[in-house]
């Protein structure tokens, strides 16, 4: 895939969209986007301080594949964001959980039922480490679809699922053999469709805290060819 590809608003009858790479100066974007689309999410309720962490983050891995969907304006409407190897990225995560701990304490100092979700979050974060890992050794190198996002004004019109195709395309040039991702079991319908849409299968059931069903779902690469 080449890094930048324009859709052609005359086929698609909708403005010129420029998915590429994303670079350092779209992170105060992509915490806007993040926070309009998942307004009640647990990452949002960690706050934009913690949102822009952990982006760069992801933004500065190696094994990143970070793209943004924009508008001839100038405006960013959506991205994509996950890893290479994300066992690796865990662990290099895990080494600043001193710095992203007090992060995620400041913005839940006035929320009571902050710390209730934080230890959830802790749980749901070594589930998706122990989960890379299990599919690493039984298949090889993945990639980990970690977060897909389009700004509710611009929903509905296919951008999330072109953000998707370029996303796997970027994964398989990098050398992975499949791309997963995990979304909510039950009252997630929409959600689940959209990825089935797109090729994905349902491989699993995870439990992540107490009663947080997870479907995951992969893509090899097989499965585009």
């Amino acid at each position: 895939m080449a890094e930048r590809e324009k859709t052609d608003p005359f086929a698609l009858g909708r403005p010129v969209v420029d998915v590429r790479r994303a670079g350092v100066g779209d992170m105060e974007a992509v915490v806007r986007i993040h926070q309009e689309a998942f307004p009640s999410s647990l990452m949002t309720l960690f706050g934009p301080r913690f949102l822009k962490m952990y982006y760069e983050e992801v933004l500065l891995y190696p094994g990143s594949v970070f793209l943004v969907a924009q508008e001839a304006s100038g405006q960013l409407i959506g991205f994509v964001a996950g890893f290479r190897d994300p066992k690796s990225f865990y662990a290099r995560l895990g080494r600043k959980k001193h710095l992203i701990g007090f992060t995620i304490l400041r913005s839940l100092f006035s929320r009571p039922d902050g710390l209730r979700r934080l230890a959830t979050a802790w749980y749901s974060y070594r589930t998706s480490a122990s989960v890379s890992a299990d599919l690493d050794a039984a298949t090889g190198l993945a990639t980990e679809l970690a977060s897909l996002a389009v700004s509710p004004s611009f929903q509905g019109r296919g951008w999330g699922a072109l953000l998707v195709k370029h996303f796997l395309t970027s994964a398989f040039q990098s050398g992975s053999s499949f791309v997963y991702l995990t979304t909510d079991a039950l009252r997630n319908d929409k959600v689940n469709s959209f990825y089935q849409r797109l090729g994905f299968r349902l491989v699993k059931i995870v439990l992540k805290g107490q009663n947080r069903m997870m479907n995951l779902y992969v893509y090899s690469k097989e499965d585009g060819s």
